[in-house]
């Protein structure tokens, strides 16, 4: 009766140990696609040049329409992408936490997140007015 008992137990051991070592192997290698898929700062600046010119853009409303009538049109598209992109490259960081990473934007010795990369993908959190009270500074 003892030595079933006793085989019981190791069998049991032996399958949370088992189970043990698979948790870690899978802990591992979301790691390490984490890891391996942190976006650079080029992606975060890309996200934040994106989302500014689809602020502006929506600003514009209906000011677009009259672009193809109004000459002077692609002079100030080509002059607000020059604006947004030096404002973008002088403000924006990346702040890398090894398995995702934070876009931050500086105005005034001010910063603030505006966005989490990870995965791969930048993605500008909407749901606060920071980016949009930051550009207002601007």
């Amino acid at each position: 009766m003892e030595d079933a008992q006793e085989d019981y137990q190791s069998k049991e051991n032996s399958l949370l140990s088992k189970l043990t070592k698979n948790k870690f192997i899978i802990i591992g290698i979301v790691a390490v696609v984490l890891l391996l898929t942190n976006p650079g700062i080029e992606q975060h600046k890309a996200a934040v040049k994106t989302f500014v010119t689809k602020i502006l853009s929506s600003a514009k409303g209906s000011d677009q329409q009259n672009e193809e009538e109004n000459p002077f049109a692609a002079i100030g598209t080509a002059f607000s992408s020059m604006l947004i992109n030096n404002l973008v490259d002088s403000s924006v960081s990346s702040q890398s936490l090894l398995l995702f990473s934070l876009t931050k934007m500086t105005i005034e010795g001010e910063s603030k997140v505006v966005g989490v990369g990870i995965l791969g993908n930048v993605f500008i959190l909407k749901d606060t007015d920071d980016l949009q009270e930051i550009l207002d500074k601007k």
